[in-house]
Order: structure tokens, then sequence, then C-alpha cells
């Protein structure tokens, strides 16, 4: 659950709802949520996630 993020929410989730590919980039300070916030969008739509690691391996790789 996030708290005060409503409005970034619905902007993400707009991006679902379109019929082409986009990208978009969160751009904030460190330490404010930024991977949280995307996990809690995205969580149900991910077909793989690799965050934060280094020298892995494909055995290393967790699909969802």
């Amino acid at each position: 659950m996030t708290v005060g993020r409503k409005p970034q929410e619905t902007l993400m989730k707009e991006f679902l709802s379109l019929d082409k590919s986009s990208f978009f980039a969160v751009i904030v300070r460190r330490r404010v949520g930024k991977t949280f916030l995307i996990d809690a969008v995205y969580r149900k739509h991910y077909c793989l996630s690799v965050t934060g690691k280094t020298r892995i391996t494909k055995k290393d790789i967790q699909y969802t």
C-alpha cells in the first residue's frame, strides 16, 4: 500500500491501457520509494524483474 501517491499511481496505470509501447522515467531524489511505487503498481504485470543485482547468472533470475 502506498500513501500520498495516488496522482502518480493513476498516471502510471494509464500507461497500462495504451495500445502501444511507451516509456516513462521516475525521477526523484534518492531513498523516497521509487522502486516500491513501481512494484506496487506493476507487480501483477511483470514477466521479469531484476533490481539492484550485479554479476548474476541465468539461474539467479527469478521468473514470475
